[in-house]
Parts: C-alpha cells; sequence; structure tokens
C-alpha cells in the first residue's frame, strides 16, 4: 500500500498543510503548512489526537486541525 498525500486549503484556496493517508494501522499524518506534524487521525477509532498524542477530538475528520471539514477519501 503506497501512502498518498493530498493538500488542505482554506476559502482562499491557500494550501493550509498536507494529510498523509495509507499507512498500514489506518491513521492520517495531519502536517501544517511548515511540515510539522501536528496531529494523527485515527479512523478505525474515530479520533484525533495531537502531536503529543493526546485526544483532542471524538472525530475521524482530518479537517478538524484546519478549522474546517475535508472531504472523506471516498470522494
Amino acid at each position: 500500500m503506497a501512502l498518498k498525500t493530498r493538500f488542505a486549503r482554506d476559502a482562499q484556496n491557500r494550501v493550509c498543510g498536507t494529510i498523509t493517508s495509507g499507512y498500514p494501522d489506518g491513521s492520517e499524518a495531519v502536517r501544517n503548512r511548515q511540515g510539522q506534524l501536528i496531529g494523527r487521525v485515527l479512523r478505525h477509532q474515530k479520533i484525533a489526537k495531537d502531536n503529543h498524542n493526546r485526544i483532542i477530538a471524538h472525530s475521524a475528520d482530518s479537517g478538524f486541525f484546519f478549522g474546517f471539514s475535508s472531504p472523506s477519501p471516498e470522494e
């Protein structure tokens, strides 16, 4: 399985960060514009964790880290 990276964009179509999926455990890595890891989304557990591994939301939406909802990977 290959890793897939997609860009997260704001309402003005500016890049806010990246979301990398395809990890064996089903998680997604969320990075900010500077490339720093800001959190992970564990889709099978439907939770979002910050870069200190603390649960910050009971949501499997990686757009949560940027303050908006992102399209699901199936779209």
